[in-house]
Parts: structure tokens; sequence; C-alpha cells
């Protein structure tokens, strides 16, 4: 009943929830750069200088003004090589035939940008600008919003052989070029999409939203026998996420064939879990009604249950856990792309200009962390920097709560029906607080009606290292009291020199007779205490080595039982770029006094360029070798990774293939093995060998829903963002986060809608739309679109234009002289709720712009002695419409 109600929020009316929000343009203050956004976002294309040599951007350009006048206009500031602005400042100058002469440009608002871009010392060649605007703005800092009193400064007085402030008289734009060692520091964060920069949200999710994925699976296995070919039942796998308003209802499912070949008593569709959830972003907390997940510490132990739930969810939070001092630092001579590696796993590729970069916010895993930062810059030029970071003891930030709440009924399947025992009520809890930067401490409990486990933790760090203590107790209906406690201690150093870590860590841990986890009645604990060691080190650049060892002091239950022992020692050696290897040596002791003694030989060859790379592996225990190849050209939509392996096995040998397609509407996969069986040849030597062949295919899709508008999407990994094209951009091929390799994150194509799949929650991704693949005529009004998703959020983003008329006129007077270079407003009368559409005209008075539709007109020419004059688009007019010569008139005095 639960799930049919789920499936049917899916699919409600979304005439009444549905929405598609518009791009959210803020325009900035002048000065305040911190907040300047680009309000440019007409987005449509550079006209040719014999449509347009002078383009005044907003306002104020009068061609009848005397010479002897200045024009006063917003000029654009771009950064290098951006395609939209950091701001616009005022200007002015005198207009002639040749162009603008004497500019003048806000200093203020100069002073304000080049303040953010440029390091201080290279600011002082601007310092006698900045004194004097701070003077006439009355500031101290030299940041002021622009009043009546601008501080006109010449451009000229920005010229410099290093940092460039150049003028384009053509563009009529101002573009800041710096090198890269006079560049301010820029902080990358990994919680966030790319590098700093000042973009804000663009865009909003809509209120009701939803997806549902699925993904079929296929086996065929040889020696099945009492199959049809070998074909085993298909099974499919469904979840889904449904968003209204600040609520998110979750659910799972699976469902299996049902053969006649093979009897069962469950059901052809398996209801999984099913819960509501919201999250408190400004707490960092998230609650659950429903198939709970929740976190547990300690002793405690995990039991699936229905009921409520309130935890500290830390991607909420931009940094719950202390992390490390050191900065990740990188100073780039040329752009670059960044791919960060943590535990050989990419974890994010980083664009970031030329400059000075500090890097934070790694996802760091608990354990020993090994960073890899691989950098290759425009040229193609690979560098590979490496570094170590162990996270252990979760310190808290001063003030910080970590907290898991829950209670509810426990739940077991039986033939695949979901059995919930109200009887046996369980409550999990535990709660961290962070007293100061190094001190943090916490208590958990458990129980149920017949068993109870409470415990503490102290988490200290010294100069001499990490240090947890954690002692715990439990309560048992069916056996008396236990106790339990654990100790950590852990050391990290490096030298500052050559940057290289040591790591070391010890843990004690003992158990009484009768200590009992939660969920175990009548406990057996063949453990009474155990002791780890572990010890690496990096020897030098390229090299490091390990050692462990693992000694378990066990309870004498029968005269085979013995202490039980696992020794490691192991090397890892870079020969040179993209060759290591890896070497360890084992050898371990059973409780019941069985030993083996094993070698690990890993071998990783690796070739970047080629995205390629070969691992192949030996150990002596098992008598196994393994070797493998990957292939993978491009990771986006049309991307494929295939994969060809050979074993040798004591009892045989075995081969296999795999190749995973990544599609702009779902994912396939499928996968052939091979095990080549030796027979037993004991009774008959001519045995033959027998191979055993297994197949695996697989398709995922999804179905989203949003803003009204259903599509078909790859699985939905969190939140995803649907782009809608409008008229203009039907039958076009819209590319979402094109890269140079030709791949992409999603595309419009015959189905229409394009879907983002994988946007991470509370994170800041930027999706940016390819205009390469483009008609001439076709232009997008807003191509960047900055999303922040919620958890499992939805977006329905309408892309291009209704408005798809190119239109052609000229602007005469009375005289039927040209108007020449003049900036109008073009009010769409039938629906004044549409934006206008700011126009130009070159020198010989022609217009020529887009953005238009059929219907009734008024063209107002700004700042100027013209009477407004209206006109008509006839309906189904030609995507190029010219109109003849337009006649302005005088005003009346």
């Amino acid at each position: 009943m639960i799930f049919s109600n789920f499936v049917f929020a899916i699919f409600f009316s979304f005439s009444c929830w549905g929405q598609a929000p518009s791009a959210v343009v803020k325009k900035a203050p002048v000065v305040d750069v911190k907040k300047l956004k680009a309000d440019d976002t007409t987005g449509r294309r550079q006209f040719s200088d014999d449509e347009l040599q002078q383009k005044f951007f907003n306002n104020k350009s009068v061609s009848k003004k005397s010479s002897t006048e200045s024009t006063k206009l917003f000029l654009p500031v771009f950064y290098e090589r951006m395609e939209n602005p950091l701001a616009r400042i005022q200007a002015r100058g005198f207009g002639q035939l040749t162009g603008l002469v004497n500019l003048e440009i806000d200093g203020s608002a100069m002073i304000a940008i080049l303040n953010e871009l440029v390091e201080k010392k290279a600011l002082q060649k601007f310092s006698s600008v900045a004194d004097e605007c701070q003077k006439l703005s009355g500031t101290k800092d030299g940041v002021a919003v622009a009043t009546e009193n601008v501080c006109w400064t010449n451009i000229d007085r920005f010229k410099d052989s290093e940092v460039l402030v150049e003028f384009s008289e053509q563009r009529l734009e101002i573009r800041i070029r710096i090198p890269a060692e006079l560049r301010t520091k820029k902080i990358s964060s990994l919680l966030r999409y790319g590098s700093a920069n000042f973009d804000e949200v663009t865009n909003e999710p809509s209120f009701f939203s939803s997806y549902l994925n699925f993904n079929m699976s296929q086996d065929f296995r040889s020696d099945i026998i009492n199959l049809k070919n070998g074909r085993q039942p298909l099974a499919g796998q469904y979840d889904s996420g449904t968003r209204i308003g600040d609520v998110v209802v979750e659910a799972k499912a699976r469902s299996i064939e049902k053969r006649r070949e093979i009897p069962s008593s469950d059901p052809a569709f398996i209801r999984e879990d099913v819960r509501v959830v919201t999250d408190f972003s400004s707490l960092g907390q998230r609650a659950q009604v429903g198939d709970l997940t929740y976190p547990v510490r300690g002793f405690q132990t995990f039991r699936p249950m229905a009921g409520a739930s309130l935890f500290t969810q830390l991607s909420l939070q931009s940094s719950q856990l202390t992390l490390p001092t050191g900065n990740y630092e990188l100073f780039l001579k040329r752009p670059s792309k960044i791919a960060i590696f943590i535990n050989d796993q990419l974890i994010q590729t980083l664009a970031l200009p030329a400059g000075r970069h500090n890097l934070r916010d790694f996802p760091f895993v608990v354990g020993l962390n090994d960073l890899k930062l691989e950098i290759t810059d425009d040229l193609g030029i690979i560098e590979v920097q490496n570094y170590s970071y162990f996270s252990s003891n979760e310190l808290l930030k001063l003030g910080q709560n970590e907290i898991s709440y829950s209670v509810g009924a426990p739940w077991t399947e039986t033939a695949g029906l979901r059995i919930y025992d109200s009887d046996k009520l369980t409550f999990s809890a535990f709660h961290r607080y962070g007293f100061t930067q190094s001190l943090s401490l916490g208590a958990h409990l458990q129980a149920d009606p017949f068993q109870t486990v409470a415990g503490f933790e102290f988490l200290f760090s010294t100069k001499l290292g990490y240090f947890s203590i954690e002692p715990a107790y439990s309560i048992n209906q069916d056996a008396p009291s236990g106790y339990a406690a654990r100790l950590r201690y852990i050391v990290q150093d490096s030298t500052e020199k050559d940057k290289n870590t040591q790591f070391t860590s010890f843990e004690v841990g003992g158990f009484s007779d009768d200590f009992a986890p939660l969920g175990v009645r009548k406990p057996i604990n063949p453990l009474n205490a155990k002791f780890q060691a572990t010890h690496s080190r990096a020897l030098s650049k390229t090299a490091n080595v390990n050692l462990s060892l693992g000694y378990n002091f066990n309870r004498v239950l029968s005269n085979k039982t013995t202490d039980a022992y696992s020794l490691s020692v192991g090397g890892t050696k870079r020969w040179f770029d993209g060759f290591s290897s890896n070497v360890s040596f084992r050898h371990t002791r059973n409780a019941v006094n069985i030993e083996e003694i094993s070698v690990l030989l890993f071998i990783v060859w690796a070739f970047p360029k080629e995205r390629q790379f070969v691992t192949a592996s030996t150990e002596s225990a098992s008598g196994t070798s393994r070797a493998d190849w990957t292939y993978q050209p491009t990771a986006g939509v049309g991307g494929f990774t295939s994969r060809v392996n050979v074993q040798e096995k004591q009892k045989g040998s075995a081969y296999g293939e795999s190749i995973d397609y990544v599609g702009n509407r779902g994912r396939l996969s499928q996968s052939h093995q091979v095990d080549v069986i030796d027979e037993d040849r004991s009774q008959n030597p001519f045995v033959p060998k027998r191979s055993v062949h297994a197949t695996n295919l697989q398709a995922a899709s999804a179905i989203v829903f949003a803003g009204g508008r259903f599509a078909l999407s790859r699985p939905v990994t969190d939140s995803f963002a649907m782009l809608i094209p409008l008229e203009n951009l039907k039958e076009q091929n819209v590319l979402v986060n094109p890269q140079k390799d030709g791949s992409y994150l999603a595309g419009t194509d015959w189905l229409g809608t394009a879907v983002v799949p994988e946007l991470p929650s509370y994170s800041l991704t930027t999706i940016v739309l390819g205009q390469k693949d483009l008609k001439q005529s076709v232009s997008l009004p807003q191509d960047h679109f900055d999303l922040k998703p919620g958890y499992r959020s939805g977006y329905a983003i309408y892309i291009g234009t209704d408005a798809n008329i190119y239109l052609k006129t000229k602007l005469i007077n009375e005289q039927s002289e040209p108007v020449s270079l003049v900036a109008a407003q073009v009010i769409y009368l039938d629906d004044l709720k549409k934006d206008q559409v700011t126009v130009f005209t070159n020198r010989s008075g022609l217009l020529r712009s887009e953005g238009f539709r059929a219907g009734r007109y008024r063209l107002e020419v700004t700042d100027s002695d013209y009477e407004p004059f209206e006109f008509t688009i006839p309906e189904n007019t030609p995507a190029e419409f010219e109109l003849p010569p337009l006649q302005l008139k005088a005003r009346k005095k």
C-alpha cells in the first residue's frame, strides 16, 4: 500500500505541481565586486562590422549630440578569456567618426575589480588613482557605490606593461589580462564545481519533481541445464525519488521473472525501502520517516527497522570534520585541468586558470588517504603531485554537534514480504560534541525490550598524535552483563623538505565473556583481546614501505584453539611515469592453528594520453595470476569502457571481456567470462577440460519529471536537471558541457529535452550549453546555469527562445538621413511581460537583431528627441524578416 501510494505520487497531476523556473539574473551594484553579476543574458551572437560597427550596452548614445557633449554608456569588463563579464562600469567619451576619444571610466569600480584579481604589491601601480577616488567618495577602502560623484578617470591611467587593462573600440568592452605570478590566490573548494568565481545560483529547483530508475539484468550460464539456453530469470532493480517542496519520498523495489522451471514462493515484485526525507540545511541535519538508514558509532550495530530518525548529514555542511592544516597550494603557469585522485579513485576534475590556487574541502575517507593531483596544461604537458593525509579520529570543530537519534520497529523479510515486529521497538542514538579544536566527546546508546548497549567516546589530539578511548557496557536479559573497550593511537609526521610522510597507528581492544552487541541474545566471544599496529613511510617521492601486525588473544573453546595473528610487509615503487609495482609478504595463523604464507605482486602500467592502463597480479597461496587491460577513450555521452582479462588458476584458467556504454538516455553493459576447469583425472586420465560460459547483459535508464514535463534519461544518482528546448532550438543539437575530446554530459535529440542526471546535492554545479553546432541564426539567450540542488531535486530549465525572428531594417529621420549609432528599446505590445529587446544601429542606420516574434512592437530610441514608432511583424513570417526603412519623427517641443 505504501509503495502504491508512492508510485501514484510520482505521476501525480503535473498541472498542479509542475513549474518551470526561469533563470534568475541579478543586476549587481557597480563596484561591489563580490556581488557583481553579468546582466547581459540575451546571449545574442556577435554582429559583424558591417551589421554593427558600434554596439552600445544598456544605454546611452545619441547621434544628434554636439561634439562638445560626451556620450555616456556602460562597458562590460571581462577577465582573461571569460565569456561572461565580471561587471559593467560607467564610461564616457566623445563620439566622432573614428569612434570614442578621451575615454574615461569609473575609477572606483575599476580599482575594486583589480583589488579582487591582482596581488596587493602590483596594485601599488594604481595607488594614485585609488587615492583620488577615495577622496572623492569619502571611503576608506576605495570601494564606493557610485552616486552622482563618479570618479571619472582616463583609461590611459590604467595602462601598464604587466597588468593590462585593454579597451576594444570595436567591441566596446574592457578586458583585463594579468600575468600568472601577479594574480591573487583563488580558493577552489571540492564541495563545488570548478574554481572560485563571481557566479551565483541562477535557477531554483521545481516545487514538484520525480524520477524512476530501472536496471534490468539478464544472466546466461552454460552449466545450468534445467533452464532453456541457460537463461536465468530476468531481474530488475528500481529506485525513485519524488520531491514536493522540502519533502522527499524515496522508494526501492526489485522484480524477478517467474519461471516454471524454478518454483518460488516469492512474489514477482518485491517492495524494499520506502521513506520520507527532509533536510534542515541550516542545522546540517536530516530527518527520516519510514524504512530507516541511520549512522552508528562505537560498538553500535545497524538494525534494519521502520520508524523515525534525525541525524547529522555531513554533506549539508561545508566542513564538519577537522581538515588538515597544511594547504594544498598550486602555482599554474598556464590554464590547466586538475584531476584529483584519492586512493586511486578519480574524485573530481577542476579547470583552473593560470595563477595561484588553494585547494580545500577534500572528501577524505577515514584512514589513510593517498592524494594525487594530475595536472595537464593547455599544451598537454602533464605533471603529477602526490600527498598523503590520515583522517582517523573525526575531531569535531569547536561547538560542532554530530547526532543520530532513531526509533522504530525492526523488520525481517520472509518470502519477499517485510514483517515488522512492534514488540521489539528499538532505540539507537549517539551524540558527539566538539569541546575544543583538539577534544571531542561522545556517548551512544542502543536498546530494545531485551538488551541495552551503552558507551562513551573520548577523542583528543596532542603533539604526539591522536587518541581515541571507547568503553562500552551491555545488559542482556538472557545473559549476564558484559563490557568492552577499545584504545586507538594514531600519529602522522611529514618532512617539510620533500613532503615525505610516515604514519603509525596502534589499536588495543578487549571483550568480556558476556559482552553482547544489539541483536546477539546469547553471546559467544571467542576473542578475549586483540592488538593491531600499522606503519607506513615514504622512502622517497617514488617509493614507500608498509608494515602491519595483528594479534588475537582467543579464549580456549576447544583443545584446538590457539591465538591467531597476521603479519604483512610490503612496498610500492613508481619506476617511471605511469608504471608502478607493489609487492607484499603475508604470514597468517587462524584460531585453529592453520598457517598460511603468501606473496602478492601487483603491477600497474598506465597510458593517460591513450586512456588505457594494464594491471597484472600474482598470488602464491592460491596460485592465481591475472592480467587486465582497460580502455576508456571518453567518459561522457557516447563513451565506453572496455576491459579484457586473463587468469591462470591451480585448477584451470579463465578469460573474459566486458564493455560499458554511456548513452544519452541510458547505460548498457555486457560481460562474458569463460572458466576452463581441469577435471580430476585420477580415475580417467582422458577426461577433457570443461568450459563454463557466463554472460551478463544489463540496461539501465530513468524516467524523470519536473516543470510539468517528462523525459527519458540515464539513471539519476542524486539530483537532475531537464533542459527543455524552445522554438528556435527545435531540431537543433544542443550539447551540455561539451569537452575537447567530443564527449558531453547530455544533449537534445529527436526526443527533445536533454537531462543531466548526475547533479550532486548541496554542491554548486555549472551547466554550460555548447553553441558550436548551432545554426548561425540561432542564439541562446542564456548558456550558463549555476545550480545548487537540494537532496533529490529536479530542475526544469527552458533554453533558447520562441522569439526566433531575425529582424532587418533601417532607421531614418524626416530628412531620410540615417539615424546612426543609437541604441533603442523595442517593446512587445502583445505581451508586456516579455523582455524588451535592446537594438543598435551602425553608422549607416542599419538595424540587425534577433529576438523577435510575430506581433506588434513599439520602438523607443534611448535619450533622443524622436517619437516612439510602432510596427508589426505579421504571422507566418520567415526566420529572416526585413522591414522597409522606419522613418522616425522628431518630438514636438
